[in-house]
């Protein structure tokens, strides 16, 4: 499976967050804490998320933490 990170991107701006916003909301409405630069990182496959960093993505943006995942072609 390869991750999607281009996908974070794709879901925040479809939302319209800026970064603050969606960093703000996964610790309110998540209670995952992150920072801009770490959300950012996730966003530009710098970093991966950690495991419930991606359950916090799913639970914010509403999809299935699968979203983030296309089974490799090679």
């Amino acid at each position: 499976m390869e991750f999607r990170y281009d996908r974070i991107r794709e879901l925040r701006e479809k939302h319209n967050y800026s970064l603050s916003v969606a960093v703000r909301l996964l610790k309110s409405r998540a209670g995952f804490r992150l920072s801009r630069g770490g959300f950012s990182m996730w966003e530009t496959g710098r970093m991966l998320p950690s495991l419930p960093g991606l359950m916090a993505l799913s639970e914010l943006y509403g999809v299935d933490p699968g979203y983030f995942f296309e089974p490799r072609t090679s």
